[in-house]
């Protein structure tokens, strides 16, 4: 029985030469192949000017009619030799030689793992019901072409290139409606805006035990105001919509917005607009387990002050702590802001009792959740911050700081180890924004999850990528910095109001909590 990579080396294209287009002035894509897959795959190309300085690219490298998709069942990773031994006897009971691929976690500090994989079936189908037999173990199905050793492809990969010495027009964030709360679709934001380019932006939380729906999950900046506050140890993508629109990949976390209290002391803003103890990603003050960002996972803060704009859309759970509105001379009111208007403070645990304290010594409250403080006004409204990581490329190299970023596995239990497996090791959809020497920016969306059955090869496939994979795509367009956005079933790119890029959810085009927007000038 052929194992993955044995299939993907069977699996070669012939290379076909396919004239490009006549090239839009501005455009500066390599002439050279993607680096995915087989050195001698198909690649075809296309290219075409959105406007002056804007090129959009769709590259598709292998073509669904010539990949059939396999799919095998995997036991998941392992890695100790008891480990290896229980999930290969899961495989056997279900009749099924086990193989290992190996692999190694991502990050500064790399461990090796395997993962325990069986089965070589041409249909989901018929991999499916191999896994019906009654078994304890946990296994589940998934395409071959998800593994980065798969060779064969297919990818289709769509690229927005902004050349600011020539754009004449606006690049931003923004979310469906003017409140943080909230989760819309990134082709309903750009028809919204106007927007001829669109994609998805940065995390957010889903549910309500992950957060208040659609908070973003770090930083958020719009017009130069503070909407939701960054992530220790994450990097983010910084905007200036002032022409010429520019764009930034910073790792240092900026200042915190910070109370200046009437006699003098100071308290640093441990949120903004989320519900007080709920920290998406982690990545906050407190304790130092809470510190580290923690991709998908929400920290709980026992001691804290978050403020409540009135670009929240949401009321603030004070039910275990106090809330008091700052009006306008900075004095403090018992009450929400809905009731007194201005910004709501919460305190929780002892931040509760320090609030109290205020609140009995009437002593007023002076903050600026101005994200640049240091700028002029019109300056600093020109700002927006969208959340993301890992950090793909700094300085034209490739940064492997993903343990850092929010992908740990050392120490954690098994479980956390196979979540980083299927997110950052295997194939996904991504998005991501690179920027390259010449200050172009890039907007990447690459399609993925999508496989090509033997019987149904006229489906469009696309693998998608790992986010090493990301990584290598990134530097093969020349960017100096680059960093991976929300991906997986956010990945959207819509180009002239129609969404150009296929959602791997099966509902559809996922609602997202922001969206970055092109919107050049009438």
């Amino acid at each position: 029985m052929m194992d993955t990579r044995s299939l993907a080396r069977h699996m070669i294209l012939a290379s076909v030469a396919i004239p490009l287009s006549v090239r839009p002035v501005y455009a500066s894509l390599p002439v050279a192949p993607f680096p995915l897959g087989n050195t001698n795959l198909v690649e075809t190309r296309t290219e075409e000017s959105l406007a002056d300085g804007v090129t959009y690219y769709s590259v598709r490298r292998a073509t669904a009619n010539n990949v059939p998709t396999q799919w095998l069942i995997t036991a998941g990773v392992a890695r100790t030799v008891k480990e290896r031994s229980r999930l290969e006897m899961c495989l056997r009971a279900l009749h099924l030689e086990p193989r290992r691929e190996s692999y190694q976690t991502p990050g500064l500090i790399p461990t090796r793992y395997v993962e325990i994989i069986g089965g070589d079936f041409t249909t989901e189908a018929a991999a499916r019901v191999a896994i019906r037999p009654a078994t304890t173990c946990k296994v589940e199905v998934r395409a071959a072409a998800a593994s980065p050793y798969y060779e064969a492809g297919p990818w289709r990969l769509n690229l927005i290139e902004i050349d600011p010495a020539h754009f004449k027009g606006h690049i931003f964030s923004a979310g469906g409606n003017d409140t943080v709360a909230g989760r819309i679709k990134t082709s309903d934001i750009a028809h919204r805006f106007g927007a001829q380019v669109a994609i998805n932006g940065g995390f957010f939380a889903m549910t309500p035990e992950e957060g208040v729906v659609g908070e973003p999950a770090g930083i958020s900046v719009m017009q130069g105001r503070w909407r939701s506050e960054a992530t220790l140890g994450r990097p983010y993508l910084l905007l200036r919509d002032r022409y010429p629109i520019s764009a930034a990949i910073l790792s240092a976390r900026p200042p915190s917005p910070r109370i200046v209290w009437s006699d003098g002391t100071v308290s640093l803003l441990g949120g903004i607009n989320r519900q007080p103890g709920q920290v998406r990603d982690c990545g906050t003050t407190g304790a130092p387990a809470n510190r580290l960002p923690a991709q998908d996972v929400t920290c709980a803060v026992r001691d804290e002050i978050v403020a409540i704009t009135d670009d929240a859309g949401f009321v603030a759970d004070a039910s275990h702590g106090l809330a008091v509105t700052v009006g306008p001379d900075g004095r403090l009111k018992t009450g929400s802001g809905a009731e007194l208007g201005g910004t709501v403070l919460v305190g929780i645990g002892r931040k509760a009792d320090f609030l109290r304290s205020r609140l009995a010594r009437h002593v007023r409250a002076r903050m600026d959740l101005t994200y640049d403080t240091r700028s002029d006004k019109a300056a600093s409204s020109a700002l927006y911050a969208v959340n993301g990581a890992p950090t793909l490329v700094r300085g034209g190299e490739m940064i492997h700081a993903d343990d850092k970023e929010g992908w740990a596995t050392h120490g954690m239990p098994l479980a956390r180890w196979n979540y980083v497996h299927s997110w950052s090791v295997l194939r996904n959809p991504r998005t991501a924004v690179g920027i390259d020497a010449k200050r172009h920016v890039w907007l990447l969306v690459v399609e993925g999850r999508e496989y090509s059955e033997a019987s149904s090869v006229s489906v469009p496939a696309s693998a998608g990528l790992s986010i090493e994979e990301l990584r290598r795509v990134m530097v093969h367009i020349g960017a100096r910095d680059a960093i991976n956005l929300d991906g997986g079933g956010s990945s959207a790119m819509v180009v002239r109001g129609k969404l150009i890029t296929h959602p791997s959810d099966s509902s559809g085009e996922r609602a997202v909590g922001d969206a970055i927007l092109v919107v050049p000038d009438r």
